[in-house]
């Protein structure tokens, strides 16, 4: 949490900072990913954010 209060002061560079730390411990963690994701785009690193999204949805399947 402490990343998306980062987030939300826009001090970006700390929150991916807090975000990738928190992953580094309990990886796929929701609120971490979410805020890395917006503190990525808030910095304008699209292609970054396009990875990570790439890895979280990428085994997404289509229904049928």
């Amino acid at each position: 949490m402490y990343a998306v209060d980062l987030l939300f002061a826009r001090r970006y560079d700390d929150a991916v900072a807090e975000a990738c730390k928190a992953l580094s411990m309990q990886p796929g963690a929701p609120v971490a990913m979410t805020a890395l994701y917006h503190a990525l785009m808030e910095k304008r690193m699209y292609d970054e954010a396009l990875t990570l999204d790439k890895a979280r949805y990428g085994g997404d399947q289509e229904p049928t």
